[in-house]
C-alpha cells in the first residue's frame, strides 16, 4: 500500500486534563492531508498520552477520509490476527516508564532525543521523524543495579533498525564510574525507502507497489533467455554484439534494472566507545570519553595497497555536563583522527543513512561520507531544554 505523506498540519492543539497533583493527561491532534495508493485524504487524529503512576501511555487515533467522505478501513483492519495485532500496534505511539534519570525506565514505540553515555556514539538520536508516515516500533531501556548500570536500545522491531546499542556501567568508587558502549547498523542499505517491502529498494523496483514484482524486462529476459537469444541469432543482427542481453541493455533511453538484492552484500557500521565519569551531584558531571568507528575500507574509497590505514577515533579529553532542570548545558574539548564523526546516530541519521545519487543511481550511505572528515581538535557546547514537553530547542557551537 503507497501512502506518501505530505502531512501538512492545518490544526494542532493540545489540552491537559488533570488527574492528580503531580499527573496530568496531554490530549493533542491536528488535521491534516497524505495521498493513499495515489489518492488524497484528509486525516483527523487525536494523539492522547495517559500517566498511570510512572506510567505513561501515548495513543494514535486517526480518520483518513478522501474528498467522497468514505474512511480508508485498512487502517482499522481485524480480519485475521496478523492483521489485528498490526492494526493495534499502529495506535500505539509509545509505552513509557519512568524516566531516564531514574534508576528503571524503558521506552516502547516512538524514541526521541536518545543519548547513549556522554554522546560520542549516539547523541540525539531519534526514529521518529518520519511520523506517521514511518511507524517504527523501537525499544529504550536503563537499569540501574547500584554497582552495575546497563543501557540498551533498538531503534525498529517492525524492520531492519537503524540503530542496535548499549552501555555498561561499572560503578568505582561513589560518584566515579567507567562505561563501556557499542552501536552497531547491521545494514545500512535498509534505510533504503521500499514501499512494499520486498528486496528491492524504490529507486530500483519498477513495481514499487507490489512485492511480487520488480522489473519487468529482466525477469523475462532471466525467465526465457534461450528463447530470445535464439530469436536474437535468428535476426541475424552484426557481428561484434554479444547476444540478445548485451544488445539489450545497451538500447539508449531504456531504463533497465540491474539491481539484484543477492549480489548485494549488508553494509554495515560498528562503534566502540569508553568513558569515564565523576559526577559531583545530580547536576554537575565531569567526564572523558573515547570512541571509534570500524568503517569499511571500500566505503571509504580506500584501496587495499593503502598504507597506515587505521579506524577513525575521536577522543573528549575533558567534557562538562551541568543540568538546571528543563535546560541542560554541556561542552567539550573534542579531538579526532581522519575517518571519524562524533555523534554519528544523531537526530537525523535514519533520514541520511542511505540515499540514492539519482545521477548514477549509486547508493551512499552515511559511512561514505567519512572520508569527507580530516583530523581536527577545538570546541564543542550545547544548550538543549523543552518546554512543558511540547517544544524542543537545541542550540549548539562548534570550532574545530
Amino acid at each position: 500500500m503507497t501512502r506518501i505523506f505530505f502531512y501538512s498540519t492545518l490544526l494542532l492543539f493540545t489540552l491537559n486534563f488533570a488527574q492528580e497533583a503531580d499527573s496530568t493527561m496531554d490530549l493533542s491532534g491536528g488535521l491534516g492531508s497524505l495521498t493513499i495508493d495515489g489518492e488524497i485524504y484528509n486525516q483527523i487524529s487525536l494523539r492522547p498520552e495517559i500517566p498511570i503512576g510512572k506510567f505513561g501511555i501515548g495513543l494514535d487515533f486517526y480518520l483518513n477520509i478522501n474528498s467522497s467522505g468514505k474512511i480508508h478501513t485498512a487502517d482499522y483492519d481485524f480480519s485475521d490476527f496478523k492483521s489485528g495485532v498490526r492494526t493495534i500496534l499502529d495506535k500505539i505511539r509509545f509505552v513509557r516508564y519512568g524516566q531516564n534519570s531514574d534508576s528503571f525506565y524503558f521506552t516502547f514505540g516512538n524514541l526521541d532525543n536518545v543519548k547513549i553515555g556522554n554522546g560520542i556514539l549516539v547523541n540525539g538520536y531519534s526514529n521518529s521523524l518520519e511520523y506517521p508516515a514511518n511507524r517504527k516500533l523501537g525499544f529504550n531501556l536503563g537499569v540501574d543495579f547500584g554497582t552495575i548500570g546497563l543501557e540498551f536500545i533498538i531503534s525498529d522491531f517492525k524492520y531492519e533498525p537503524g540503530l542496535i546499542g548499549g552501555r555498561l556501567n561499572y560503578k568505582i568508587m561513589p560518584g566515579l564510574d567507567l562505561g563501556i558502549s557499542v552501536a552497531t547498523d547491521l545494514n545500512q542499505y535498509a534505510g533504503l525507502s521500499n514501499k512494499d517491502n520486498d528486496d528491492y529498494p524504490d529507486v530500483y523496483d519498477h513495481y514499487p507497489n507490489d512485492p511480487n514484482k520488480f522489473s519487468e524486462s529482466l525477469e523475462n529476459y532471466e525467465e526465457n533467455s534461450e528463447f530470445w537469444d535464439e530469436l536474437y541469432i535468428d535476426l541475424d543482427q552484426p557481428n561484434g554484439i554479444g547476444g540478445f542481453h548485451e544488445w539489450y541493455e545497451n538500447i539508449p533511453g531504456l531504463n533497465h534494472n540491474k539491481y539484484k538484492p543477492q549480489n548485494s552484500t549488508l553494509n554495515e557500521i560498528l562503534g566502540f566507545s569508553i568513558d569515564l565519569n565523576y559526577k559531583f551531584n545530580k547536576k554537575l558531571n565531569l567526564y572523558s570519553q573515547f570512541g571509534t568507528l570500524l568503517a569499511n575500507k571500500e566505503d571509504l574509497s580506500i584501496t587495499s595497497d593503502t598504507l597506515n590505514y587505521s579506524p577513525g577515533w575521536g577522543v573528549v579529553p575533558l567534557g562538562v555536563s551541568y543540568n538546571l532542570g528543563p535546560i541542560k548545558f554541556s561542552s567539550e574539548f573534542r579531538i579526532n583522527t581522519k575517518y571519524y564523526l562524533f555523534n554519528y546516530w544523531d537526530r537525523s541519521y535514519e533520514l541520511n543513512r542511505a540515499i540514492v545519487n539519482l545521477g548514477n543511481e549509486e547508493i551512499i550511505t552515511k559511512e561514505n561520507t567519512l572520508k569527507n572528515y580530516g583530523k581536527m581538535s577545538g570546541i564543542f557546547t550545547q544548550l538543549s531544554g523543552s518546554i512543558a514537553n511540547i517544544l524542543y530547542l537545541t542550540s549548539s557551537y562548534t570550532y574545530m
